[in-house]
């Protein structure tokens, strides 16, 4: 009876080993990984530094159909501030946390082709709300996040033109952040998705499968030692 009990057990096992791609990574059937590169270059043209601009999500685009934050800084604008009662907390202080700043902040208002800097006075008990006009260079530095506080990743590509990762992406590369990084303007130039096997996915599933081959027929053998 314990022969049969073991023997039972051991093919349920092998049987598991061998359908291991319906529990291991089973998003991932086909085995295959995504390689994910993405290449920075120098920003040094006002060509260059308006598409920066433009893709960064850390700028605010006001046009004619903007967003609602939009009516806000317009009204900033044409009345040369917004004065009202109580405490904001300063977005433009603090570190610079990627994971944060999608749809919670902006570091830079364009509006009708020209960039401002959101500024804010407080005192006890009001707070004023400015734009201050700035150049497109320098409102791509206000834009930019410093190198040191970004990830190894982003040091990596700014130092060596590119990086690549599997299955894994740059907050920083992903929302288009100028990086700032010993003096010098970065900006993402391009970002390439390729697939390619996982070779540690495939042969970790062809260890388990060949591992089930085996267990299986141990579990086969010992059937027939039994009967």
């Amino acid at each position: 009876m314990k022969q049969t009990i073991l023997t039972a057990t051991l093919l349920l096992v092998g049987i598991s080993l061998l359908l291991n791609p319906l529990y291991l990574s089973p998003g991932n059937l086909d085995g295959q990984a995504t390689e994910i590169t993405y290449e920075v270059d120098t920003v040094e043209t006002r060509t260059e530094a308006s598409q920066a601009l433009s893709l960064s999500e850390s700028i605010l685009s006001c046009g004619s159909q903007g967003e609602r934050p939009c009516a806000l800084e317009r009204t900033v604008l044409e009345h040369g501030g917004l004065e009202f009662d109580g405490t904001l907390t300063d977005d433009q202080t603090g570190d610079h946390d990627v994971h944060q700043r999608q749809n919670a902040r902006y570091d830079v208002v364009q509006l009708d082709g020209e960039y401002y800097v959101p500024e804010l006075n407080q005192s006890e008990e009001t707070t004023v709300l400015t734009l201050r006009e700035v150049s497109m260079m320098e409102a791509l530095e206000y834009a930019a996040i410093p190198s040191n506080e970004a990830s190894d990743d982003v040091q990596t590509a700014v130092e060596t033109g590119s990086v690549q990762l599997y299955d894994e992406r740059v907050p920083e590369f992903e929302q288009a952040l100028p990086i700032e990084h010993e003096g010098q303007l970065y900006a993402v130039d391009g970002v390439r998705y390729d697939g390619t096997p996982d070779h540690g996915l495939l042969f970790t599933r062809f260890a388990l499968f060949f591992a089930g081959v085996t267990v299986i027929y141990f579990a086969w053998v010992r059937r027939g030692n039994t009967d």
